[in-house]
C-alpha cells in the first residue's frame, strides 16, 4: 500500500500538485481549507451527541457480552470498524424480509417514484457464488445504456439498504442524456450521486417504508417505529465520526506515507470514535481500512441526503 501511495504522490507532483490527495481534491472540485473547516464544524456539532450515543451502545453491547463497559474493545462492537449502528433492541428487523426478493421489491420502488432500475437488475450479477467480490457497486459499461451492478443480495436489512443505493447510482447513471458528448456523460458530481443514493439507503431504516411496501402491518410497524428511529439516528452519528478518522487518515498518508500508520490510525480512532487501542499488537487496521471504503465523497453524500429528507 505504502509503495502505491508513493507512486501516486509522483504522478501527482509531475502534474503540479503537492500529492495525490491534493490532486483528488482538486479533480472533486473541492477546497481542502473548506473541507476541513467543514469536519471541524462536524466534529464540535457531533462530540456531545455522538459521546451520548456511544455511552448508550456500551451500555447494551456490556451486557450482551457480560463484561463491564469499561474493558470492551474494538472486536466486541457488532461493526468491524465501528461504521455502522447495532440494532440496541430486541427486535429482529431482518424478520419481515425473511423469504422476500430484494431486488425486485426495489425495483418495485424505484418504479413507482417513475425510475425504470428493470434494466439494469437484467444486467447485473445479484447473489453470492464462488470467488465473487463480496462488495458492492453500480458500473456504466459504456456510457451508452450499459450499466450494471454487482451486489451479493441476502433478506435483510443490510441488503434492503445497499441494493437501493447501488441502484440508485445505477439509475442516474442510466438516464444520462446519451445525445451528450461520450466525454460528458458521466455524473455532474459524487457530491449529488452520492447523497440521492444514500438517501435511498436510508428508507431500509425506515418503519414506514417497511409499511408501504407491504412488508409488516400495523401491529408490527408499531414495534419497529422507536427502534428504526433509534439506529437510524445513531447511524448519522456513528458514520460522521467514522467519516473523521478516514479523511484525515487519508490526508496524512499522503503527506507522510512513512510515518508509523498504526500508531496513526489508533490515535484518530480513539480520538474520534472512542475505541480503545488493543494493548498488544494484532493485524494491521490501518491497512484493513485503507482498503475499506472511501469516506471524502461519502460524507458529504450523506450530509445531502440529510438536507433531502429534511
Amino acid at each position: 500500500m505504502v509503495r502505491l501511495v508513493k507512486l501516486s504522490n509522483e504522478a501527482a507532483v509531475k502534474l503540479g500538485f503537492r500529492d495525490f490527495y491534493a490532486l483528488q481534491l482538486a479533480l472533486n472540485e473541492q477546497d481542502e481549507t473548506s473541507l476541513l473547516g467543514f469536519f471541524d464544524q462536524l466534529d464540535a456539532l457531533t462530540t456531545a451527541s455522538f459521546t451520548e450515543a456511544k455511552t448508550r451502545i456500551d451500555g447494551v453491547q456490556a451486557r450482551r457480552l457480560d463484561v463491564p463497559a469499561s474493558e470492551l474493545m474494538p472486536w466486541d462492537y457488532t461493526d468491524r470498524f465501528f461504521q455502522e449502528a447495532p440494532n440496541l433492541s430486541d427486535v429482529d428487523m431482518d424478520a419481515p424480509l425473511a423469504g422476500k426478493d430484494i431486488g425486485k421489491l426495489v425495483a418495485s420502488f424505484y418504479r413507482g417514484i417513475g425510475l425504470d432500475a428493470e434494466p439494469i437488475l437484467a444486467r447485473s450479477d445479484l447473489y453470492e457464488h464462488k470467488g465473487k467480490n463480496p462488495h458492492a457497486f453500480s458500473q456504466d459499461i459504456d456510457r451508452n445504456g450499459d450499466v450494471r451492478a454487482l451486489l451479493n443480495i441476502k433478506p435483510n436489512q443490510t441488503w434492503l439498504g445497499t441494493t437501493p443505493h447501488e441502484l440508485g447510482h445505477g439509475v442516474h447513471e442510466y438516464n444520462i442524456n446519451r445525445s451528450l458528448p461520450n466525454l460528458l456523460r458521466v455524473e455532474d458530481s459524487i457530491f449529488a450521486t452520492e447523497g440521492f443514493a444514500m438517501m435511498m439507503e436510508r428508507l431500509a431504516e425506515n418503519a414506514a417504508f417497511y409499511r408501504a411496501m407491504a412488508l409488516v402491518d400495523e401491529t408490527t410497524l408499531a414495534k419497529l417505529g422507536a427502534p428504526m428511529e433509534e439506529k437510524e439516528r445513531m447511524q448519522g452519528l456513528i458514520f460522521s465520526r467514522w467519516t473523521q478518522v478516514m479523511l484525515r487518515f487519508e490526508k496524512d498518508l499522503y503527506a507522510n506515507p512513512e510515518k508509523d500508520l498504526d500508531a496513526l490510525w489508533w490515535r484518530l480512532v480513539e480520538r474520534y470514535q472512542g475505541i480503545k487501542r488493543p494493548a498488544v499488537p494484532f493485524r494491521s487496521a490501518a491497512g484493513s481500512a485503507a482498503n475499506s471504503r472511501p469516506s471524502s465523497s461519502r460524507s458529504p453524500g450523506r450530509l445531502v441526503q440529510a438536507m433531502a429528507v429534511e
